[in-house]
């Protein structure tokens, strides 16, 4: 029985000139049905890290060892297509010149909806940016708001030609345990070229690449932007793990060092981050927008191993304007499926009108009193009193717990009657991403309608609502859809999600600031 992983290269010059450079070799050339094959196969070396660490009492016959690793590549000509098969570490190399879009196009057309087995995805606005869910046995497929799939695992309808074992689509496709020699892959690639054809038989919620370069180029420099910025009111961060078609690559335990035009910096990090970078930058006297193209990081691990990455290979970051987020490097922006479904979701939400005039007089009347007794005075804590005030709700703003290492603002408002936390903020829809982020993070520290601060006791929580007072809006809000900040709705989806995985009601409410006149 054997295994493939195959891919479908879109640049097949780019991938021959890569491969001269890595010093690959043609090895032997075959014909197998109507497809025609050339198999290359790539030397390395690398340090055995252990042999250098033990060096001064080890003999000098196992000083500075090397490791010798070997990789192929096997490329198939099939009419005007051209796939790629890969082995060893060669799909470090392939994944930059295939088709992205390929290992799903693939499982849309072939995949059995009903016997998935695992899935990898990128999530939009929530608490985790990406997920690996694994099913102990085969289930039907399914998606939760907010995501973006990037890999599947799950059996073909047609055991006869792909194998009775699950496939792994990313971007490429991974067959094991199936009844075809090297002599016979021929057929193999040919049925897969033909399912390219097919009508698709399911959704799937994902992305596809930006290729116009002047989009791109305005990406990078909202992208650079959003650094300099140190990350306020960005959707900003970087992954612990990365897929390479149909593998996953974890980022935890390597030291970190930057490359810039063929040197690599001596100063080395354990982890990477945008003081990180900016570090960098100040410390070599670089504009982060003059190099970000050409700066890479070198990523070595604790077994001696080495691969170099452009530095946005690595970033997490989404473009609030354009609807597009970058996933390995690449920008990429959200199918219709993906849209569909956010839309579905964000008109679910309940939403209503809490009708608080704010006063200025009333409000400075106010500020000048809790001044004179030295009490904290600011607009979010005068409607959350004004709020507090007209119902028996209880006051929690600037109750801070420590959870999660790191403070957490438990709600704003407690409604003991209803089991309600009510979290506020004020601002415009750009800024109003710090109340989704407190909610969440909240929410995802309740267990059976309870919250337990870590001074002990408990807060009961059925419901959680958002109070959101924008300062800078003329027209009400009449549906969630009406609010222009793709940033927003990600996020809010995502905390609608949340909550329904905890059994919690959850409703969206708007107040509107207006100066007296």
């Amino acid at each position: 029985m054997a295994k493939y992983n195959i891919y479908k290269i879109d640049d097949l010059d780019g991938l021959q000139e890569k491969l001269r450079q890595k010093e690959y070799k043609s090895v032997a050339e075959y014909k197998s049905s109507n497809v025609s094959f050339n198999f290359c196969i790539s030397q390395e070396y690398s340090d055995v890290w252990w042999s250098t660490q033990y060096k001064p009492i080890l003999p000098e016959e196992y000083h500075d060892l090397k490791a010798t690793t070997y990789s192929a590549i096997l490329i198939a000509l099939i009419e005007e297509s051209v796939y790629a098969v890969s082995m060893g570490r060669s799909f470090s190399i392939i994944d930059d010149y295939c088709d992205q879009e390929f290992g799903i196009n693939v499982a849309q057309r072939i995949g059995d909806g009903s016997k998935s087995k695992m899935k990898s995805s990128i999530f939009n606005g929530g608490i985790k940016s990406r997920s690996i869910t694994s099913n102990v046995d085969y289930s039907n497929l399914d998606f939760t708001a907010g995501e973006s799939i990037n890999l599947l695992k799950m059996k073909a309808e047609n055991d006869k030609d792909f194998g009775r074992s699950a496939i792994v689509f990313g971007s490429s496709i991974q067959l094991a345990n199936i009844d075809i020699s090297a002599r016979e892959l021929g057929f193999l690639i040919e049925k897969v070229n033909e399912t390219l054809a097919l009508d698709v038989k399911f959704k799937v919620p994902r992305s596809k690449i930006v290729i116009n370069p002047e989009k791109i180029k305005k990406l990078n420099d909202n992208l650079v932007k959003a650094i300099e910025n140190g990350g306020d009111d960005y959707n900003i961060g970087f992954y612990d793990f990365d897929n390479f078609g149909v593998n996953i690559f974890f980022t935890d335990d390597v030291i970190w060092q930057f490359k810039y035009k063929g040197i690599i910096y001596e100063d080395e990090y354990s982890s990477i981050s945008i003081d990180t970078i900016k570090r960098f930058c100040d410390t070599n006297n670089f504009l982060l927008r003059g190099i970000l193209k050409d700066l890479k990081l070198v990523v070595r691990s604790d077994q001696g191993r080495t691969f170099t990455k452009e530095l946005i290979y690595f970033i997490d970051y989404q473009d609030d304007d354009t609807r597009c987020y970058l996933e390995n490097g690449r920008w990429k922006e959200f199918n219709n499926d993906y849209l569909e479904d956010l839309q579905f979701w964000v008109k679910k939400i309940e939403i209503a009108t809490r009708d608080i005039n704010f006063n200025e007089e009333d409000f400075l009347n106010w500020c000048s009193r809790e001044k004179e007794s030295g009490n904290p005075a600011y607009k979010e804590l005068y409607y959350n009193k004004v709020l507090s005030e007209r119902g028996e709700y209880q006051l929690y703003d600037r109750k801070i717990d420590f959870k999660l290492k790191r403070n957490i603002e438990i709600c704003d408002v407690y409604d003991p009657l209803n089991k309600k936390i009510i979290v506020t903020k004020r601002g415009d829809a750009r800024n109003l991403g710090y109340a989704l982020d407190q909610a969440s993070s909240v929410i995802s520290l309740i267990s059976n309608g309870r919250y337990i601060p870590s001074d002990g006791g408990y807060i009961e929580v059925d419901e959680v609502e958002l109070w959101l007072i924008f300062t800078n809006r003329s027209n009400p809000i009449q549906s969630l859809m009406d609010i222009r900040s793709f940033t927003f709705l990600s996020k809010i989806n995502a905390l609608y999600a949340m909550c329904r995985e905890k059994d919690l009601k959850f409703s969206v409410s708007f107040s509107y600031e207006r100066r007296s006149a």
